[in-house]
C-alpha cells in the first residue's frame, strides 16, 4: 500500500484526480483517506491552488473550471439531461408574465419547450433564442440588441444593459458555467457575469437550470450568491452529498 505521507507528488495527483471528478475535495476526508496530518492536506491544496487548478474554501477546496466552449459548440452536448431540466424549468412559467431568457444551450431547450397555451411576455439578447421564440404566435416577443459576443451568443455590451434597466422582469433563467455552495453562480466571461447580475436585480424570481457537470466548481466571475437564487432545477441523478451542501444554503432544489 502506497505511503502517501512519503510521496507528495502521488498524494497530490490523487487530490487533482477527485478534484476533476467530484469538483469538490474536504480536508477531512482527505486526512482520513490518505493518513496524513490536516496541515500536510492544506500544504498539498495551497499548491493546487497556485497551479491554478483549485480554489481553496473553508475545509478544503473546489475545482476552478478551465476552458469552456462555445455558445454554438455546446449545443448538442449533454442534450438528454437538459431535455429534463427544460421542461422543469417550463413548468414554473405561469400565464400573464414577464420572463426573460439568458443565452446558453440550456436555455435555447428552454425556449423550443415554453407553454405555447400562456399568454407570456419573453424577452431575450441570444439571437438565436429569439429565432426560437418567433415561432409562437402569442407571445410578446422583445429582444435587447447591442454588440454580439459570439462565444456567448448574446447581445452583453452597453446598449443591452441600458435596455435591460428598463424592464420589470417576473421570471429570468441566468445561465452559469458553474455553481458551488460557497461561490455560488459563476461565469467565466467578465461582461457575462454583468450582465447577469444585472438581469437578476430587475427580476423578482431567478431560477437557474444546471448540468450536473456544473456543480462543486468555480469560475472566474460571480454572478450571484446561492441566497440570490430562489429555485436551481437539477436532474435526480446528482448526487445526494452535491444536493445536500446547496440545500445548507437554503436553496430550493427541484429534481427532474
Amino acid at each position: 500500500m502506497l505511503d502517501y505521507a512519503a510521496f507528495p507528488e502521488q498524494r497530490q495527483a490523487l487530490i487533482r484526480t477527485l478534484l476533476q471528478s467530484e469538483g469538490r475535495v474536504q480536508c477531512s476526508t482527505l486526512v482520513e483517506k490518505l493518513g496524513v496530518s490536516e496541515h500536510t492536506i492544506r500544504r498539498d491544496l495551497q499548491v493546487l491552488a497556485n497551479e491554478g487548478l483549485c480554489k481553496r474554501v473553508y475545509g478544503g477546496a473546489v475545482s476552478v473550471l478551465g476552458d469552456v466552449a462555445d455558445f454554438q459548440q455546446r449545443i448538442g452536448q449533454n442534450n438528454a439531461e437538459k431535455e429534463k431540466i427544460s421542461l422543469g424549468c417550463a413548468g414554473l412559467i405561469r400565464n400573464h408574465t414577464t420572463v426573460f431568457l439568458d443565452g446558453g444551450s440550456q436555455n435555447l431547450l428552454l425556449a423550443q419547450h415554453m407553454p405555447a397555451n400562456l399568454s407570456l411576455t419573453v424577452i431575450t439578447h441570444s439571437p438565436a433564442i429569439a429565432a426560437v421564440l418567433s415561432d409562437y404566435p402569442d407571445f410578446e416577443l422583445i429582444v435587447l440588441g447591442g454588440k454580439l459576443h459570439r462565444a456567448s451568443g448574446t447581445c452583453i455590451g452597453a446598449q443591452a444593459l441600458e435596455q435591460l434597466s428598463y424592464l420589470n422582469i417576473d421570471l429570468c433563467f441566468p445561465g452559469g458555467c458553474a455553481l458551488d455552495a460557497d461561490s455560488g453562480l459563476t461565469v467565466t466571461g467578465f461582461e457575462e457575469a454583468a450582465f447577469k447580475r444585472a438581469l437578476i436585480k430587475q427580476s423578482s424570481r431567478v431560477v437557474a437550470g444546471l448540468t450536473g457537470d456544473k456543480l462543486g466548481r468555480v469560475a472566474s466571475y460571480r454572478v450571484a450568491a446561492c441566497e440570490e437564487l430562489d429555485h436551481v432545477v437539477l436532474t435526480r441523478d446528482v448526487p445526494q452529498s452535491a444536493r445536500d451542501l446547496l440545500a445548507a444554503r437554503g436553496l430550493s432544489l427541484i429534481m427532474v
